[in-house]
C-alpha cells in the first residue's frame, strides 16, 4: 500500500513500464561497465538482480555485489561495510579505467 502511494505521489497517472521510470524497461545496449552494490534487506535487491540479468543479456560488463544484512544506501551510514562498498566502487572505476 504504501509503495503505491509514493509511487502515486511521484507521478501520479504514470505507466511505470515506461523506461522513464525504471531502467529494466530501457535498452540497455552500449552503457558503459555498471556496479550494482545493494544490501540484502534492501527494497530494490529484487529489482537490483533482474537489472543485472538485463544488462549482461545486453552484453553490457556488470557487476552485481549484496551485502548481507544491509538497507537502501547503507553507504552513507558510518559502518563498516559502507567502507568495504566504498573501496569497491573504487577497484570497479580503477579496473574500467
Amino acid at each position: 500500500e504504501y509503495i503505491h502511494a509514493v509511487r502515486e505521489a511521484f507521478a501520479p497517472g504514470a505507466d511505470f513500464a515506461q523506461p522513464a521510470y525504471s531502467p529494466l524497461f530501457a535498452q540497455l545496449e552500449g552503457l558503459p561497465p555498471t556496479l550494482i552494490q545493494v544490501g540484502g534487506n534492501e527494497i530494490l535487491r529484487d529489482d537490483s538482480t533482474a537489472l543485472a540479468q538485463k544488462l549482461r543479456e545486453a552484453e553490457v560488463p556488470c557487476v552485481i555485489r549484496t551485502w548481507p544484512d544491509m538497507w537502501h544506501v547503507f553507504q552513507m551510514f558510518p559502518l563498516k561495510s559502507a567502507s568495504e562498498a566504498m573501496k569497491h566502487v573504487a577497484a570497479f572505476l580503477q579496473r574500467y579505467d
